[in-house]
């Protein structure tokens, strides 16, 4: 959208078990191109997650749109219907701040044009690039409206941007959850596979020094712990799906980068969470990525 580190083979995820995936109701897709790099070998670093929830490393793009959701209905609606334009401002600047990181993973040689390189310019004819220039300017109207403590006019333009990022979300999952589906076919769905897809087309491209990024994983976290997604309502599982799809998106530099920070706010506000995280899943252990050593991209 425009919401931030292992020996078997890993099982094949069907897509109904994917959590905020709505597989069932995909619309029909096109034969993917076989992803140049992929193989179905079995990795020298493959885990066994058994019968058990996946790793899922795309679930950095989708599960973000869960976290704008869920920073709209619970946190940034309360604030309004409470009157608190304080409490608002704070909630708003996040979500500008973790709106802009994830826009910058989707346009900044990142998720949209991997998706317009292998599937003939998909986003584009969709449209979505278009999206982002006019959340852009929505967002603008919203601060004018704060500048001037305008309630009545905070909330128009507040409900105007809402509406737009709402209805945003929906038109890019029309369109990249059928490709991610692709992608993870071909793969058969291997996390670490997946991950390195991710990283190479998209993470590596944005990754910087890593501050920014630890953040915006570090805000999903959070909200998602707190308030859980549409599709699984319970805070551990939303924070799980998409803080372990980091670790496999991540190479062991990038998540010892990234991982301090998520480990302090988890401690600090969710720490029962933070504890069972770490035990069902070692999220502590290293990022999982193992670019190439030709650091040629998927593509």
């Amino acid at each position: 959208m425009g919401c931030g580190s292992s020996t078997q083979a890993a099982p094949a995820v069907a897509p109904e078990e994917m959590p905020d995936v709505a597989a069932k109701s995909l619309p029909s897709q096109e034969q993917a191109r076989p992803i140049a790099g992929a193989t179905t070998a079995t990795p020298a670093n493959s885990v066994n997650h058994g019968a058990g929830p996946k790793p899922m490393p795309f679930a950095i793009m989708r599960n973000c749109h869960e976290t704008i959701r869920q920073s709209f209905h619970k946190e940034l609606d309360a604030a309004l219907e409470a009157d608190d334009l304080n409490k608002f401002d704070t909630h708003f600047q996040d979500l500008k701040r973790g709106l802009a990181f994830h826009t910058k993973l989707e346009e900044h040689n990142g998720f949209f044009a991997f998706l317009d390189h292998k599937y003939d310019n998909v986003t584009q004819k969709a449209g979505l690039w278009d999206l982002h220039k006019e959340e852009l300017e929505l967002e603008a109207a919203v601060d004018a409206a704060m500048e001037k403590k305008d309630m009545k006019e905070v909330k128009s333009a507040y409900e105007a941007l809402k509406t737009h990022t709402l209805d945003h979300l929906t038109e890019e999952e029309k369109v990249m959850m059928p490709k991610i589906k692709d992608i993870g076919t071909e793969v058969k769905f291997d996390p670490l596979e997946m991950g390195r897809i991710f990283n190479e087309s998209i993470l590596r491209n944005n990754f910087g020094d890593g501050q920014e990024m630890a953040w915006f994983v570090s805000w999903n976290a959070r909200i998602l712990a707190k308030h859980g997604s549409t599709s699984s309502p319970d805070g551990f599982t939303a924070m799980r799906t998409f803080v372990w799809g980091c670790q496999y998106a991540c190479t062991e530099e990038q998540w010892d980068a990234i991982w301090p920070t998520v480990k302090k706010d988890l401690t600090i506000y969710f720490p029962e969470m933070y504890e069972k995280l770490q035990e069902e899943n070692d999220i502590e252990g290293r990022g999982k990525v193992e670019i190439s050593a030709d650091e040629s991209d998927v593509w």
